[in-house]
């Protein structure tokens, strides 16, 4: 991450980028050497120059003679400007929260049937898990095949779904094939304990699944592999309680997954990264 990364987040464009970072490199400029060390015509660079100002991220003055100069504000405004960032989009949240409730009920109160979607291509079933961290204070039970899961899905988006499934205490009982047991220490955001919010357990020998699915609340979601890259996830009351108890069964007929110490600290690890963000 570079400070060009940062002030591209909160909005900048790249010439006002290049302005920031020249005046920062530099010290005080006046705007026509700014406009021929930029290559930039004189009035796009008072329109970039004037909203550089509005952020706060630059000052002007006057010389002795009287021509305004700019110069680069410290690079700890640009942690300021991310700070009112992050307060104004939690206000919001808090605000979209309660608009979000009765928006849910009124959706609950006219659907009367079931409904279903289908997600297509990589990246579309990839938007399965992101969606699902909608959910809060939930409890859901996966038949989760993880070698293939975590090479369709991609090892990058499940660490940003765990580490925010946790924060959302979003619990998961997952039961994985023997031949599908994922190596903890080369992918610890797939952790088992309490504080991971997951359990795991060993289906029986002989018991294989290709195809993942996973019941939260009233929906289940089915992924296939990436060789199909194809999933869908059904809106069902009665779906989902049949194949809940389904997974119920197996669930006492599997045994609980075991972890190395290896395996353990690495997980311990991912763990303390969480709680240090």
């Amino acid at each position: 991450m570079t400070i060009q990364h940062l002030l591209k987040d909160l909005g900048l464009k790249d010439p006002e980028i290049r302005l920031y970072m020249a005046l920062l490199d530099s010290g005080p400029l006046l705007a026509g050497d700014l406009a021929k060390r930029l290559s930039l015509p004189r009035a796009s660079l008072y329109g970039f120059l004037g909203h550089l100002l509005e952020q706060g991220l630059i000052a002007q003055s006057l010389t002795a003679s009287g021509v305004k100069q700019f110069d680069a504000e410290s690079p700890a405004k640009i942690v300021l400007m991310l700070d009112q960032r992050i307060d104004a989009l939690k206000e919001k949240r808090e605000r979209y929260q309660t608009i979000l409730a009765a928006a849910e009920r009124h959706q609950l109160r006219r659907r009367i049937k079931p409904t279903f979607q289908l997600y297509e291509g990589s990246e579309g079933v990839k938007n399965i898990l992101r969606d699902s961290l909608l959910y809060h204070d939930l409890e859901s039970e996966a038949f989760w095949p993880a070698k293939v899961m975590t090479e369709t899905l991609s090892p990058e988006l499940f660490a940003y779904f765990n580490k925010h499934r946790i924060k959302n205490n979003f619990s998961i009982r997952a039961i994985w094939p023997p031949s599908q047991v994922a190596d903890l220490e080369a992918h610890p955001y797939l952790g088992t304990g309490k504080g991971f919010k997951r359990e795991i357990r060993v289906a029986p020998k002989g018991v294989d699944f290709p195809l993942g699915y996973w019941i939260y609340g009233h929906r289940v979601a089915f992924v296939s592999s990436y060789k199909e890259s194809i999933g869908f996830v059904i809106e069902s009351t009665e779906l989902a309680e049949t194949l809940r108890a389904s997974f119920d069964f197996m669930w006492r007929a599997s045994k609980p997954l075991k972890v190395t110490a290896k395996q353990q600290a690495a997980t311990d690890r991912f763990l303390r990264e969480i709680g240090e963000a």
